[in-house]
């Protein structure tokens, strides 16, 4: 996966086999682009970063949630 994500410009640490996604690095390139982020409620809780989000994360409950959606012109996201 890093090889792929180099070659697309995502921040990548290490060297070998052992490289990996820069988790920090990309969050940092997205906040510099302007692009806000919003942590799931549900998956922040199942990994207990309540309090505790990345810098750069917003905090959103589930209502929220639903209306960023409805009102999103784009929505960039996984599952």
């Amino acid at each position: 996966m890093a090889d792929h994500a180099a070659a697309l410009g995502v921040p990548v640490s290490g060297r070998g086999e052992s490289r990996q996604i820069d988790a920090k690095g990309l969050l940092a390139q997205i906040r510099d682009a302007g692009v806000p982020l919003y942590a799931c409620p549900v998956w922040a809780a199942l990994l207990g970063l309540d309090g505790t989000l990345p810098q750069g994360l917003q905090a959103v409950d589930a209502a929220a949630v639903c209306t960023l959606l409805r009102d999103a012109k784009q929505v960039i996201g996984t599952l």
